[in-house]
């Protein structure tokens, strides 16, 4: 697997910056997680976390502001309050908690994975070590772990993660336009046609209501003459015409014994 024209970024190691005193992981191991980052923002933007005896007027009023702005983002989408985030980051010096993202990250950029495939691939191996070294880097820093996220290598690296991990079903809902997606559509369609060609019809229906050939099964399960008109090579088309067959049969049979009564009536007058 090759990564084509990307450019491995030096990373600031954030694993031995102190803050209060405390190294930062100590002070972030156990840190709280939030349901959303609006919650985050909320709780961490808090004026009441920056009292002016501590942090002065001018830190104060700055939260006062970012956390007004919060408030009247609270339906907007999470991608609407990155910027705000950011700018409350460099602001106010807050930490904002990186324990999700990184595990998000971590359980597709781990090389031990990729080590234990029996396909070893060592070139993949090495771009994968490249880049975890730099996640363990970035692991304090919310928009460090977000730069790496972004890149297209990355992003190749979880969809092929994700497709080992999820339905084929799940994986085209999610990338429909994937690596995988065509292969995944092809073998799709060959189990789709050979349940249609060697099941029966209310299996192939109870498979696939909104299949391919869905139309077709229901036309002939409704009238065997409309079945052969519409389709006269189909898949039912000896059934249809057996059925046919059968309902002249039983048409000719009803029609002379009807006759036979008539006559039988009309003698006897």
């Amino acid at each position: 697997m090759e990564e084509d024209n990307i450019i491995f970024e030096t990373m600031p190691d954030f694993r031995d910056i102190k803050l209060g005193g405390d190294n930062i992981q100590q002070t972030y191991e156990d840190e709280k997680e939030y349901d959303s980052l609006y919650d985050e923002l909320m709780d961490k933007c808090n004026p009441k976390n920056f009292d002016i005896k501590t942090f002065g007027y001018e830190k104060f009023n700055e939260a006062n502001l970012i956390y007004s702005q919060i408030r009247n983002l609270k339906s907007a989408p999470e991608t609407d309050l990155i910027t705000l985030r950011n700018f409350a980051m460099e602001k106010l010096e807050i930490h904002i908690s990186t324990k999700r993202k990184y595990s998000e990250l971590e359980e597709y950029l781990n090389p031990d994975q990729y080590v234990d495939r029996e396909d070893y691939d060592a070139e993949l191996v090495s771009i994968v070590g490249k880049i975890y070294e730099e996640l363990l880097t970035a692991r304090y820093d919310i928009r460090l772990l977000e730069k790496i996220e972004e890149r297209e290598i990355v992003k190749k690296l979880k969809e092929e993660y994700t497709f080992f991990k999820i339905s084929v079903d799940e994986y085209l809902k999610k990338y429909p336009n994937g690596i995988y997606s065509e292969k995944v559509k092809l073998k799709l369609e060959q189990e789709e046609t050979e349940c249609f060609r060697n099941s029966s019809s209310t299996e192939y229906l109870n498979k696939y209501p909104n299949g391919r050939y869905a139309e077709e099964v229901r036309l002939y399960l409704k009238s065997s003459s409309e079945y052969l008109k519409q389709y006269p090579e189909g898949r039912y088309k000896e059934a249809a015409e057996d059925e046919c067959s059968e309902m002249r049969g039983v048409i000719i049979i009803v029609s002379t014994v009807c006759l036979i009564i008539v006559i039988a009536i009309m003698m006897s007058l």
